[in-house]
């Protein structure tokens, strides 16, 4: 569920959002003007889903409209993201194991705010050097920004899987979870 509350908290409704299958992230909230959308994390037979949903926030209704859904995978890491931008565009992007690459991918769906239940097609938005995690979206003035976890994905050329610590001071690379990885960001 989520609490709606107005601007000095002396009124408040509840807008139920459904049951939710299996332990699930909370979910991730943008609001813009008197909306606010959301990227519901649930589970069907084939694994995790990841359901947007948008909640008109002045009216009295407080049921949730319910838009595109993707699979998330079935992976260790369950990173995901939504943003809203100024225009009639939101994206939603999380990371997914990419059988075909081995390792990682931050995926992403672009969805029209306005004409309800219009998106894209998913796309893999990371090079594909990187075992990429733990994706966070950002808007900018005339895009967004994208920032996740790089690690070297296993037989990437050019890259070192474990940089010396000169290396990794100079690059800023930190050590997360036991393996070198990088925090990288990108203009979308």
């Amino acid at each position: 569920l989520v609490a709606l509350v107005d601007p000095r908290a002396e009124r408040g409704r509840i807008a139920p959002l459904g049951r939710v299958h299996g332990g699930a992230e909370p979910p991730r909230l943008v609001a813009r003007g008197d909306r606010l959308f959301l990227a519901v994390v649930d589970s069907d037979a084939s694994g995790p889903t990841l359901r947007l949903a948008r909640l008109d926030a002045d009216g009295s209704e407080t049921k949730p409209v319910w838009g595109p859904e993707v699979q998330q995978g079935r992976d260790e890491s369950s990173g995901f993201s939504v943003a809203v931008g100024s225009g009639d565009r939101g994206l939603l992007v999380w990371d997914d194991h990419e059988a075909s690459k081995g390792h990682s991918v931050v995926r992403m769906l672009s969805f029209r705010t306005e004409a309800w239940g219009e998106a894209s097609s998913p796309k893999i938005v990371t090079p594909d050097r990187d075992d990429a995690e733990a994706p966070l979206l950002a808007p900018r003035p005339g895009g967004y920004w994208l920032a996740w976890i790089a690690r070297a994905a296993a037989g990437a050329e050019g890259e070192s899987a474990a940089p010396s610590g000169e290396e990794a001071a100079e690059e800023g690379a930190r050590v997360l979870d036991g393996a070198s990885g990088r925090l990288r960001i990108a203009p979308l």
